[in-house]
């Protein structure tokens, strides 16, 4: 007589796909001037976190041969996004190779990549974020970020708001926190159209193993303080960093 015994574990899989020390970063920049691409490097380093750069002003867009060694994209843009259907395609299939993560950053990142044809390259890059985008200009008025309490994207402003110049560059998209698959990490604050809306959401897929962090804004001239760039920008690459738990069934007879 064969008895068949199935047991429940709990494994753990590492968020990235591989060991953490393995993770490899691209910083991936579009119109950024040298002034403040430091904000990224500073950022960086104080989350201990080696990267390579990737400058676009200066280089094509990369390849997916080009993207497929890295785990972590870092993609900021100045404005509007200049990168075609299919070139945010390579981002979408690098995205479903699995094990990858996915940091944007621009005051018009959702805005232009959720107005694009459905099924072509950049609205499909828009679904990946799981985001409901809502409008741009949540408005200049607007002088801080509010966290979400224990959020590992935002909660480290739950008590304490993080602080915006109130400009252009703090002037971005912000979505619809009920309607989002994506968690909110950061909400706008007082002062805008955009006062109580989604300005950081983060979504980790769990069938094809890839996260997204979105940011509606200028991480390197929105946010006021290199402090709290710092910390945004540890939380991120944390957040990637995590280790899931997930439960794995095998047989015995």
């Amino acid at each position: 007589m064969r008895t068949k015994l199935v047991v429940a574990i709990a494994i753990l899989t590492l968020a990235i796909g591989a060991n953490a020390s393995a993770q490899t970063t691209l910083l991936m920049m579009d119109d950024v001037a040298p002034a403040d691409q430091t904000a990224y490097f500073t950022a960086l380093g104080a989350a201990s976190e080696p990267y390579t750069t990737w400058d676009l002003d200066t280089l094509a867009f990369p390849t997916l041969a080009e993207l497929t060694p890295f785990n972590i994209l870092i993609w900021a843009d100045e404005n509007t996004l200049s990168p075609t259907d299919p070139e945010c395609q390579i981002v979408v299939d690098w995205l479903n190779l699995g094990g990858n993560r996915l940091f944007a950053t621009s005051v018009d990142f959702l805005w232009d990549l959720q107005n694009g044809t459905a099924g072509s390259g950049e609205h499909n890059l828009y679904l990946m974020f799981q985001t409901e985008y809502s409008s741009d200009y949540a408005g200049t008025g607007i002088l801080s970020l509010d966290g979400v309490a224990a959020d590992p994207i935002g909660g480290s402003w739950s008590g304490s708001p993080m602080t915006l110049p109130g400009t252009a560059d703090s002037n971005g998209d912000y979505c619809d926190i009920g309607l989002s698959t994506a968690t909110t990490g950061l909400i706008y604050g007082a002062g805008g159209t955009g006062t109580g809306y989604s300005a950081a959401t983060h979504y980790y897929d769990v069938g094809i193993d890839y996260a997204t962090v979105w940011l509606g804004m200028n991480f390197h001239n929105g946010i006021s303080l290199q402090s709290d760039r710092d910390t945004l920008m540890s939380n991120v690459i944390n957040y990637f960093q995590t280790v899931p738990v997930e439960l794995m069934s095998f047989s015995i007879e």
